[in-house]
């Protein structure tokens, strides 16, 4: 019994070691009363004190282009009948763009996300804690700063086609939020630069919980085509003809989204399909969006589209010569099925003769000759 008890001390005393050691490693703060006053804070951790309805504290971070700041609090109070606990972010215009807030008997974690396109180089966000009444004793912070690139790259993909994001043929990744939810960062460009002459085909993939659209502009900005998920997770696809070297555009966006986080969706530019011969950048298949599938039209259906017939005795004739060409075939096929039917038969025939003549030889054997003599009994 007393060596149970002393392994459980000893466990007890790792625990609040490490306890202590965690919070040894959270900075204090005390926010300040204002956003004029408002003390800058990095990815970390931290603790700070009581939080009562007069002393809201204010604090700001520096996000640069993609980012997500994640804030979470956990906020204890004291009160036995309760108060009501607050986390919220505002922009660089001091528009509050997230609030949460909750009910508070002796803890409450509250959480705040937002991610920023890639308009501007950096931006300055607000994050304010506050409570009612004198509610709050003692609250823990953690500030997370999350890159939210896109394609590969350092940056994000920013919405217009000036700054629109270069990237080249592959499978990729992107984040977008949605219109009033989680961020700023509703839509990403791409511009794309075919290497060869061809049909591209173009599939986004987006999350379970948001429905998509992916438009595609040619060189000129002038839409060429536009598709928009049937329903949440719809899987969408765009087949544009294109010619080496000319930009192709490509937008992805979120068309309907409530998530509270960015939403990571797939994004793929596949090879040719086929070669182009008109010189222009044209949509290729219509209403292509799909419910849960991925929307590609095969490699026939695609060629079918982009090579349109030259001449109708090219194509009469061109039928004709399919036509005895399979008639050729055919024939050639008889021929051979009846030379391996005759092969059978001279097989079997052959196999027959050998059959019967072993019999023969086995019968002359067996033919009965004169009896031998028993020798006779001992008398």
């Amino acid at each position: 019994m007393a060596k149970k008890i002393f392994l459980m001390a000893v466990a007890g005393m790792a625990f609040v070691a490490l306890f202590s050691a965690a919070n040894c490693n959270a900075a204090a703060i005390t926010g300040g009363s204002s956003m004029d006053t408002a003390v800058e804070l990095k990815a970390g951790t931290y603790t700070g004190g009581a939080i009562t309805g007069d002393t809201t504290q204010y604090f700001y971070v520096t996000l640069g282009q993609g980012q997500q700041v994640t804030a979470k609090a956990m906020l204890t109070s004291a009160i036995e009948t309760g108060t009501i606990s607050t986390i919220a972010l505002y922009d660089q215009d001091r528009n509050q763009v997230v609030e949460e807030f909750d009910a508070n008997y002796t803890s409450v974690t509250l959480t705040a996300d937002w991610l920023v396109n890639g308009d501007q180089p950096t931006y300055k966000y607000y994050l304010k804690l506050a409570s009612d009444d004198d509610g709050v004793t003692s609250y823990n912070l953690t500030l997370t700063i999350t890159d939210r690139f896109d394609a590969g790259t350092t940056q994000d993909a920013p919405a217009t086609f000036e700054n629109a994001l270069s990237v080249s043929a592959g499978t990729m990744k992107g984040y977008v939020t949605g219109d009033d939810e989680g961020g700023t960062d509703t839509a990403d460009m791409f511009a794309f630069v075919p290497p060869a002459d061809g049909a591209y085909i173009v599939t986004v993939t987006p999350p379970t919980d948001m429905e998509v659209e992916l438009a595609i502009y040619d060189a000129n900005r002038t839409e060429v085509d536009s598709q928009i998920g049937n329903n949440e997770g719809s899987i969408v696809t765009s087949t544009v003809q294109a010619t080496s070297g000319a930009k192709v555009f490509i937008k992805v966006a979120s068309y309907f989204y409530l998530g509270k986080t960015p939403a990571e969706y797939q994004f793929v530019i596949a090879a040719p399909a086929a070669t182009n011969t008109n010189g222009s950048v044209t949509a290729v298949n219509q209403n292509a969006a799909t419910s849960g599938n991925a929307n590609t039209n095969s490699a026939e259906a695609v060629n079918q589209n982009l090579i349109a017939p030259l001449d109708t005795n090219t194509n009469t004739t061109a039928a004709t010569a399919n036509r005895n060409s399979n008639t050729a075939a055919t024939t050639d096929d008889d021929e051979d099925e009846d030379s391996m039917m005759m092969y059978y038969i001279i097989g079997g025939a052959v196999l027959l003769l050998v059959i019967v003549i072993v019999l023969v030889m086995v019968m002359r054997k067996k033919k009965p000759g004169t009896p031998a003599q028993q020798p006779p009994a001992n008398q």
